[in-house]
């Protein structure tokens, strides 16, 4: 809770987040014969050609020692990046060009009162030279810094936007490019803060994460098939794992499976944080809590295989990428230690304003005509004494 702006989240039996809309995903028709339960298609097409997201890289919460507290910035203290599985549903010969492209924007620049959307990459090869039709490859693009809020600084007709302002981004089908269907499973922003800052209030049930699916859907490719994997020809640096089939030309053509995209069962870097309070009946189900801890309560300290011991003989994947939210990242969770294996991925912060509701002035966030100091929240049920005591007759 900043300054004096205050929510409550009330509800009867469950308060949940739902974890698979952080991104604030636009509707998009879902394909009927996905390859596996968890792995379900979103198709582009020529008559159905963009997915919208949005995500916000402030605030920055970076932990300070001293104090025990989150400390937020107005500038990010990383550049967060995209991170795609998605595959061209017709395959090209190899050495021949690519048969699905796709546009990839960021915001829109209305200097001079035109709106154009930003490309980060004009057009982007979906489908590998070679590659099998519907083969998915697991892509992690840049976002460039200067298209980002609240750091860009592109000239503007009307005053920049503000902080706090989403970022809006776009996946384009490229139609002059383009002879085949697009089709993809997962779309993410890592690293990446969600901050939730509220009162929250399960009266007869829980308080509940909704865990999603792993962001990562393919079971075969985890660390320990990693280690397990056979060097291919002719570089072994492809091929490692599950999915990455060996390229043509290892010189020129890109891999299947970047290697900082997670492993299956790994979680992204993506660290949540609930500054205020929590209130519930009971707690959630011991295996519902380990559900969503499994996904999002940890950091891993490298990004996919990156910086991870291999088998014998292979090398390690490169580049050496540290999670940002890792121990060994540059904002590490307050339970990180270079004694533990990873940091928190779920932090809980209690606002003491709920309890005292004065700003650092000692004057009240909320009071009435009278003056009198109410809750930090409104409309929250409050009265002098006890409304009723005993059993319901209901």
């Amino acid at each position: 809770m900043r300054g004096r702006s205050t929510i409550a989240v009330l509800a009867r039996d469950y308060v949940t987040v739902n974890t698979t809309q952080f991104l604030k995903p636009s509707d998009v028709r879902q394909n009927d014969n996905p390859v596996t339960a968890d792995d379900v298609w979103a198709r582009l097409t020529a008559t159905q050609g963009t997915f919208s997201y949005q995500f916000a890289t402030v605030p920055v919460d970076t932990f300070d020692p001293n104090t025990g507290r989150l400390t937020g910035t107005t500038l990010p203290a990383y550049s967060p990046t995209l991170f795609l599985r998605h595959a061209s549903l017709q395959s090209g010969a190899a050495g021949s060009p690519s048969v699905a492209n796709l546009f990839l924007t960021m915001n829109q620049n209305n200097a001079g009162g035109v709106i154009q959307d930003n490309n980060l990459i004009p057009s982007y090869p979906v489908a590998r030279p070679g590659a099998t039709a519907g083969a998915f490859l697991n892509d992690v693009l840049p976002l460039t810094p200067a298209l980002l809020f609240p750091t860009w600084n592109y000239p503007y007709a009307a005053a920049p936007p503000t902080i706090g302002t989403a970022n809006k981004g776009k996946l384009k089908y490229d139609l002059a490019g383009s002879s085949g269907d697009y089709v993809f499973s997962r779309v993410g922003v890592a690293p990446l803060d969600i901050r939730i800052e509220a009162l929250i209030y399960a009266q007869e049930g829980s308080f509940f994460v909704i865990p999603g699916p792993w962001f990562n859907p393919n079971p075969n490719d985890t660390y320990e098939a990693y280690l397990q994997r056979t060097a291919p020809a002719p570089d072994p640096s492809f091929g490692a794992r599950d999915g990455d089939n060996p390229v043509p030309n290892p010189a020129t053509d890109p891999p299947n499976i970047d290697s900082r995209y997670p492993f299956h069962g790994e979680p992204q870097d993506i660290r949540l944080t609930f500054v205020g309070a929590i209130a519930e009946n009971l707690p959630a189900e011991i295996g519902d809590q380990g559900a969503w801890l499994e996904k999002w309560g940890w950091t891993p300290n490298y990004q996919g295989s990156t910086g991870l011991p291999t088998k014998t003989g292979f090398p390690v994947a490169q580049p050496t990428a540290a999670t940002a939210h890792g121990r060994l990242g540059a904002l590490p969770g307050p339970l990180s230690s270079l004694a533990t294996n990873s940091s928190s991925g779920i932090v809980y912060i209690y606002d003491d304003r709920l309890g005292l509701p004065y700003d650092g002035n000692g004057v009240a966030l909320r009071a009435d005509a009278f003056g009198r100091t109410l809750p930090a929240s409104p409309r929250l049920p409050v009265a002098p004494g006890m409304l009723y005591s005993g059993d319901s007759p209901q």
